[in-house]
């Protein structure tokens, strides 16, 4: 299973498709990371993210693991959410939410929340274009490097490999004919 995963990671970094499909999908894993999970806001963000054009197979790789990761800022998330949540200036405004039908089912007055949501807009610019630059030099500098070394190709005939890697082909043909 794993195994597949990094082989559809390698293969997005390595098709045709745009730099921008895979940065915003490594963007958007990222601020869905600096989030916690399972609130009305956090499947709303990975609902919207269904309908825009991004690599879906890496932002659903990648979000479990930045959560993972940003576990080691959640005091620092806390902090930021805490000094939004409690600045005089958006007390009406958060009032106001608080008061109507929905909005407080999203979970905004939670300080991991809302510091998340904060620094996950703020960060994105910078996450995709950062992705971006590195998808764009993986392609051109290491993909050939890295395809043609001795291990991937020892890797490549192993005999697992190469049925999985003949299922994947037929199983993608297949699904070819249906677009």
């Amino acid at each position: 299973m794993i195994v597949l995963g990094v082989g559809r990671v390698v293969a997005a970094l390595a098709s045709n498709r745009k730099p921008g499909e895979i940065a915003a999908a490594v963007a958007f894993a990222f601020m869905l990371g600096l989030m916690p999970g399972g609130n009305v806001l956090w499947f709303a963000l990975l609902g919207l993210t269904f309908f825009l054009k991004l690599n879906l197979g890496i932002e659903l790789l990648l979000i479990p693991l930045f959560s993972f990761a940003i576990t080691a800022f959640d005091p620092y998330i806390d902090q930021v959410g805490y000094f939004i949540l409690t600045h005089n200036a958006l007390y009406p405004l958060f009032a106001t939410w608080y008061n109507t039908a929905l909005i407080p089912l999203t979970g905004y007055n939670d300080t991991l929340i809302a510091g998340g949501l904060v620094l996950g807009i703020l960060a994105w610019p910078v996450m995709y274009t950062v992705s971006r630059v590195m998808v764009t030099a993986y392609r051109k500098h290491l993909h050939e490097r890295i395809a043609h070394h001795p291990a991937v190709k020892a890797f490549l005939k192993l005999p697992l490999v190469g049925k999985l890697t003949h299922a994947g082909r037929r199983l993608y043909s297949v699904g070819s004919r249906f677009r």
